[in-house]
This record gives structure tokens, sequence and C-alpha cells, in this order.
């Protein structure tokens, strides 16, 4: 897990208020021109000028956005409603909120209890509470998720007899292990939490915390073996199911590790199978299934691209030369905008200058799109080639930005990235 990032102020660094800014890290939208909020129906920002977001998988350019504060007063009433309810989710598309988002609602959903002057030992309180502290997690807020569990834990210990003070207690000791990452105290924390795991049978938590302490002890808590992750998939699934979203992460954290050990195909395996179960489950939008796609896109390429990502096959009138496979070795001197492309023909290395349409890009071959005058936005956008579409003339580029899709560029528009 990562190392704790110090809070040079020694405050929360997001504001305890229901109108919170948010850095944005995750794919949280932007409401479009006519949007409104599902819950007030209001259009404007809210009184504290928060606006519209959305960060889910429901379906419409201008369906499921809605207010931070309007959120953040909707699940507080459910969550009084069902204590079990856990992290919030969207009404509409059933796909819980993440990062930012979810944090900005949950920080909000306390502020609200705390003005009604909810007490603290309340399910819906303590729920609030270690919502907040995996969502700091994920969010880098490190300093404000330590200071929730911190107090989850004071609560619990001052009300021993609670019936769910021991499930609160593992799940704060283990949150403070995490952010503690492998220290001294962190260790303490999550040799803490395993004994009361083990005593209260939270059977895939106890395999969880064990793995943690196995990687303190070795010195290696943030690197993992592709064995390591599989046991870790296991975990997840006994404990949050084939389909929760903790499990389709564990399947991208494994396709990652398998990739990083050169295992290429395993990896892309796992990585297909996920995605089109997360696609289902989670939705196109969902920050893990983006992980997935991008993975899946990246993996791709390294099986199907040539040895050399710059092969290309020449174009000519010479039949000595044509469908002649050549490499492009530089772009020439003097701005003309071709490139230098070395042929090796009868045991002789020949170079000459020439222009991308006189020959064809391997798939696989890193480009950037220059000159698009219908298709401004994908100017200086790097991609990579897939297929030359012979009908139109044109290369099938697919995007290191996933998001901005495929698109069919005519060669002049295209530079090689050498």
């Amino acid at each position: 897990w990562p190392a704790t990032t110090p809070n040079t102020a020694g405050q929360p660094t997001c504001r305890r208020d229901t109108g919170c800014m948010l850095r944005l890290n995750t794919p949280t939208q932007r409401a479009p021109e006519g949007a409104s909020c599902w819950i007030c129906l209001g259009e404007d920002p809210d009184e504290k000028g928060g606006r519209l977001l959305r960060n889910c998988s429901c379906r419409g350019e201008a369906s499921g956005f809605a207010h931070v504060s309007c959120l953040a007063q909707c699940t507080a009433k459910k969550l009084e409603q069902s204590p079990k309810l856990g992290r919030f989710k969207c009404l509409n598309c059933n796909q819980p909120y993440g990062g930012d988002l979810a944090l900005a609602v949950a920080t909000g959903r306390l502020d609200i209890y705390k003005r009604k002057q909810m007490p603290k030992a309340n399910p819906a309180y303590l729920s609030t509470l270690l919502d907040i502290g995996i969502c700091s997690i994920s969010s880098q807020e490190r300093s404000q998720g330590k200071y929730v569990y911190q107090e989850a834990l004071d609560i619990v210990r001052s009300n021993p007899m609670l019936p769910y003070s021991d499930a609160v207690e593992v799940n704060a000791l283990k949150g403070m292990g995490t952010i503690l990452g492998n220290t001294e105290e962190g260790v303490k924390c999550l040799k803490m939490a395993h004994a009361h795991a083990k005593r209260i049978g939270a059977h895939g938590t106890v395999g969880e915390i064990e793995q943690m302490l196995r990687l303190c002890e070795r010195g290696r808590y943030d690197v993992f073996s592709s064995d390591e992750m599989r046991q870790s998939l296991k975990d997840s699934i006994k404990s949050n199911g084939k389909d929760g979203e903790t499990s389709y992460k564990a399947r991208l954290l494994l396709a990652k590790t398998l990739g990083d050990e050169g295992k290429v195909e395993e990896a892309l395996s796992v990585a297909r199978s996920a995605l089109d179960g997360a696609r289902r489950t989670l939705g196109p939008e969902h920050s893990v299934t983006e992980g997935l796609h991008r993975l899946t896109f990246n993996l791709s390429s390294l099986q199907d691209w040539p040895k050399s990502a710059h092969e290309v096959h020449l174009i000519s009138d010479n039949p000595d030369l044509n469908n002649k496979s050549a490499a492009v070795v530089r772009l020439a001197k003097g701005g003309s905008g071709k490139y230098v492309v070395s042929f090796k023909g009868n045991g002789e290395d020949k170079r000459f200058k020439a222009n991308i349409s006189q020959f064809r890009l391997s798939v696989g071959t890193p480009v950037v799109c220059l000159g698009l005058v219908n298709a401004t936005h994908l100017n200086d956008k790097q991609g990579y080639v897939m297929s030359f579409n012979e009908e139109r003339e044109r290369y099938e580029i697919s995007f290191a930005d996933f998001s901005l899709g495929k698109c069919l560029v005519r060669p002049h528009n295209l530079k090689i990235i050498i």
C-alpha cells in the first residue's frame, strides 16, 4: 500500500462541509448544459456553489447528475433507515460512487449528522466514519482517514457493549494500519485487527491482513508477486463475491502483476475476462472498468506489435522495393516532413528519404495526430496504428487515452514517434 503522505497543515485537506471542493482525480463528469439534479431538479449550483457532478454508469448525456449536498442529504436519510447500506450507490444505475465524489458525499453526510447532534454510537454515524476512511485512502487524503479511524476506535472502545463494536474496530484498525504502512505503529494496528477478526470469524479479512503482515516482514509492502495477487483475489471473492467491486480491482492488479512479470498472454486473458464482467456489473464509465480497458489495450499491443514498432512496408513502382519490409530510422533534417528509411536488400543497407504516404505503417506504430481540422481535439494526441482502411486510404488510430475512442486519419496528418 502506498506510503503515508503527510499533511503539513495538520488538518484534513478536504473541507468538512457539503460544498467540499473536489480534485477530480477520478472520472467524475461535469454536467452539460440543460442537465439537472435528479434529487432537487435544480440546474444551478447549490447554495454553497457546488456544481452538478456524476460518477456512475447512468445512461444519457444529461442523466444521473446531482449536487454533492443533495447526495449527502439523501444518503444520510437512507443510512439511518438501513445501517447496513454501507457505501452509497447511485439509485438509478446501482453503481457505487468512488474516489473524490464518494469522499465528498461521505464528509457531507457526517456534517449533517453532527448538525443534528446524532449520538456518535449510532450505526449510521460509525458507518459514515468508516466510509470516509476508505474513500480517503483511495483519494490520497490520508491525514483525514487517520483522523476518522481514530474517532471510530475511540467511540467503540468507550461503548464496548455495542453489538457491532468488534466489526467496527477490525475495520478501523485495518484502515489505520493501511495508512501507517510498514511502520512499528502500522504493524501493531494490523496485528490487533488480525486478532479481533480471527475472534469474530471474519475469515476473508483475516486472510487479507495476514498477507499484509507477511509483506511487512519481508520489507516488501509495495511489491506483490502474481501468486500473492491470486491469493488476494481468492480472499476478495470469498468475502465480497465474484462480482464485487473489490474483486474486480483484485483482477486488475493480478493482470498488471502478470504483465510486469512478462506473462503477457496470461495477463491478457485475465484482463479480458475481467473487462467483460466489469462492463456488465460496474458499468463502462467506472474507474475499474476504465483501468481494465486501458490495460487490455496495452497488453494487446504488446502481443500484436512486430519486433520493431517502426517496421514499414514500402509502396513503390519499383518491383524490387514494392511491399518490401523496411525500417524508419529518424525524421529527415530540413523540416521537409520526410523520414529516413532503411532497406536491406542484396546484403546492402540502403537508406533513402520517403514521405509517410510512400510506405505502410505496421500495427502498433506509435504516432501523433497533427493538422486535423474537423477533430481538432485530437491534435497532439498520441495513439497507435491498429489497421489501414484501403477503401478510405486512412489509418485507424486508437488513442492512448482510450476515452477518445478510435479515428480514421489520413497519412499526412500523422507523425511517427521515434
